[in-house]
């Protein structure tokens, strides 16, 4: 059982504040869930990745064609979208087996192409 993300980590961190997204990722890591992420390279993100062990988490790196604007997380039945537009920041949460399950292959399409 774990999250599979893909996140424009610049974007998501600046949002979010460096705070909460410590808070989540300790708290993800109490409750032992596991995250599949799929970011940009960056010096941030290379970061990000060094500590994957500690933090149960692997990360690989979208190709450097693809830009990615808004954060999509897939647990569950469930698909997240979170729309990282800083006037309005918006989220949906779909609840749907069918949905997750379509999302799930794109997504394990983008982590077979993407580095490490």
């Amino acid at each position: 059982r774990h999250i599979r993300a893909i996140i424009p980590w610049e974007a998501w961190s600046k949002m979010l504040g460096q705070d909460y997204l410590s808070d989540f990722i300790n708290l993800r890591v109490k409750h032992f869930l596991n995250m599949r992420m799929l970011v940009p390279r960056t010096p941030s993100t290379l970061k990000l990745k060094n500590r994957d062990s500690k933090e149960l988490r692997q990360t690989k790196f979208l190709p450097e064609s693809m830009t990615i604007e808004d954060a999509l997380f897939i647990f569950n039945d469930n698909v997240a979208i979170v729309s990282l537009n800083e006037r309005q920041p918006t989220g949906v949460v779909i609840e749907d087996p069918a949905t997750t399950r379509m999302m799930k292959v794109f997504f394990e399409d983008l982590w077979e192409r993407a580095s490490e």
